[in-house]
């Protein structure tokens, strides 16, 4: 992993790009929140329970095509913060970035993950059942 990390980051600085102006080049166009911290479209009610969609597979195949839909690097941040068991001073070491940055990374990470499950799962014909 740290040898592809360096190719990963010797390819940007030979190409002039930092890995900010990429991760700004996938932030979300809109801002999904009113002034106040309000969602301005709230997130799709749950038919099933969260231990019902853990239980599903089908949940899970839409969920890991959503995950592999995102930018490389922010799925690479929710898998390794949200998905394991490590800490985030560990997280920033293994990716090589600061806690801010991963702290944005799983920002967006979510956002995308949110919009992709309601299109796909929540509002779908699947509505969580299992």
């Amino acid at each position: 992993m740290a040898i592809l990390r360096h190719k990963i980051a010797d390819h940007y600085r030979k190409s002039g790009q930092s890995q900010e102006s990429i991760d700004d080049a996938s932030a979300p166009e809109s801002n999904p929140f009113r002034p106040r911290g309000k969602w301005a479209t709230p997130p799709a009610r749950w038919v099933a329970t969260p231990d019902q969609l853990a239980e599903n597979r089908e949940f899970w195949t839409i969920f890991s095509e959503c995950l592999g839909k995102m930018p490389a690097h922010l799925g690479q941040a929710f898998q390794i913060r949200e998905m394991g068991t490590i800490t985030v001073e560990e997280a920033t070491k293994l990716i090589g970035i600061t806690p801010k940055n991963l702290a944005v990374r799983l920002h967006r990470a979510r956002l995308l993950l949110r919009e992709c499950l309601e299109n796909k799962w929540f509002r779908s014909n699947h509505r969580g059942s299992t």
